[in-house]
């Protein structure tokens, strides 16, 4: 799970953002990896081929690990 995606904190403009080259990277290695900011709408995210989650508190799946990115 990447909490955060956009590129500067409190705004919700994902134009410059480095998280989706994260995701790839890890999605290379055979990571399967979700994205919550709760200033962009999901779709924004879908955009950037990331895979939006809508709540991580009300997820089903568990998740092995966190990367906050700030």
């Amino acid at each position: 799970l990447i909490l955060g995606a956009t590129f500067k904190e409190n705004v919700n403009d994902l134009r410059n953002t480095r998280v989706a080259e994260v995701v790839q990277e890890l999605e290379n290695h055979g990571i399967e990896v979700s994205v919550y900011d709760p200033l962009v709408d999901t779709g924004e995210i879908q955009k950037l081929n990331m895979r939006p989650l809508k709540n991580p508190f009300e997820a089903k799946e568990k998740f092995d690990a966190v990367v906050l990115a700030v």
